[in-house]
């Protein structure tokens, strides 16, 4: 067992690492706590520990460090830790890894070379706030690779796993990127760390791997027996009905960086694509009109089709965006009509539009579609339209996906149908 004790070792008292070696039937074997020499004050804990291959053990946590002394004195920070103990609790090596801003480990796990994988929380490196964090060790604890990932907001792994095509899953959780508040997260990574090029959320960290100082003291904790009975609950299983938001899901598309602008023909369904000059997101089934003769797509409709209906789709994005929504009626061209998260209109002037683009700044009041979204994204609006029920006359969609908040940079696709 790992975890954390709070005592008086040596005359000092503090939060340490401590370690509980038990027999099948759950008695004691023998029992450690960490005690760090140079330090003082104790601020540490064991979050993750394992069997490792030659019968010994390989645990993992936080260690206080030294972060240096000025004028006003000496400050205290933590760090991650790791440890190789021998069968009977002994230290083989121990390290400290970070900067001394904040980091934990949260689980260790030996990897198929000998080596090790740590994975956790730093506040030293990355993006944002906190990032999840990954170590790839070899067998003495020296850094082989070292990845962040993130965003702007809190980020964490819990655990990370090595896989059988010799890459590592890694579970945490985000406030970065999903639905809202926290959101769990599962990233798959190949064994360089990496998720798939141009995946913004991955960073370079330059944590070193310095030697610590702790030895290893005896604790004389007793066993007690619990009397604890198993109670009935009344809990019931509910479904959440989550659906995965995709973070550089790999075939996900790339946030745009440039004005990009596509048009295409009408088509029946939406056609996913990585690549924005081949996806084609926004579809109308059931009518589309080129002259007299019903056409969507190439594929021709008997004359007594009757009704419509609209589908948007796409792959999820790399990182965050904003997709705009919008239709120009050839009866009124100067008048844009923006569709909302209600699915009701607001409008704007096509002077205000192109003011817009100019500036990079979307038009006051001006809401999207879908705003701080990551996908993917499969959407039917208004149900089952009656052709009979929309003016004669030319119908162009316009589907505008931005950074969030900017419109500087965009994919813009252009698509029309015509109403006889």
């Amino acid at each position: 067992m790992a975890g954390t004790t709070a005592e008086w070792v040596a005359g000092i008292s503090g939060i340490r690492r401590w370690l509980l070696k038990l027999d099948s039937s759950g008695n004691i074997q023998w029992q450690k706590a960490f005690f760090d020499v140079d330090i003082g004050v104790q601020l540490n804990g064991l979050n993750g520990m394992q069997t490792t291959a030659d019968g010994g053990y390989i645990v993992a946590g936080s260690a206080a460090s030294f972060c240096g002394c000025d004028s006003m004195g000496c400050s205290l920070g933590t760090d991650t830790f790791a440890s190789k103990l021998d069968s009977i609790g002994n230290i083989q090596w121990q390290k400290t890894y970070g900067k001394c801003s904040g980091g934990a480990a949260n689980s260790v796990q030996q990897t198929s070379d000998g080596g090790y994988l740590l994975s956790g929380t730093t506040y030293s490196f990355g993006a944002g706030l906190a990032d999840a964090f990954a170590l790839k060790l070899d067998a003495r604890g020296n850094i082989q690779g070292q990845k962040t990932f993130g965003g702007s907001n809190d980020d964490w792994a819990s655990t990370a796993q090595q896989t059988s095509d010799g890459g590592y899953i890694i579970a945490g959780g985000t406030y970065s990127f999903g639905a809202g508040g926290a959101d769990m997260w599962i990233l798959k990574v190949d064994s360089t760390g990496n998720i798939n090029p141009g995946c913004s959320i991955t960073g370079q960290s330059n944590a070193m791997a310095n030697n610590a100082n702790v030895t290893l003291m005896n604790t004389f904790v007793a066993p007690q027996n619990a009397s604890l009975s198993p109670q009935i609950g009344s809990t019931s299983v509910t479904d959440t009905n989550i659906t995965p938001g995709g973070v550089c899901v790999e075939g996900s598309m790339p946030v745009p960086i440039a004005p990009n602008t596509y048009s295409y023909a009408a088509v029946l369904s939406p056609s996913l694509n990585p690549n924005p000059a081949i996806a084609r997101p926004f579809a109308i089934g059931g009518a589309a009109y080129t002259g007299e003769t019903l056409l969507v797509g190439g594929v021709i409709f008997p004359l007594g089709v009757k009704t419509l209906s609209f589908r948007v789709g796409f792959l999820p994005f790399r990182d965050s965006v904003d997709i705009y929504l919008a239709y120009v009626f050839s009866a009124n061209p100067k008048k844009i009509n923006n569709l909302k998260p209600d699915l009701s209109f607001q409008f704007f002037s096509v002077d205000d539009v192109i003011q817009a683009f100019s500036t990079g700044i979307p038009p006051a009041g001006a809401i999207p579609w879908k705003q701080n979204a990551i996908g993917p994204v499969s959407a039917a609006l208004f149900g089952t339209l009656p052709i009979s029920g929309l003016p004669s006359g030319t119908y162009t969609v316009y589907i505008l996906v931005t950074p969030t908040g900017s419109l500087m940079s965009y994919y813009q696709w252009t698509t029309s149908f015509v109403i006889p």
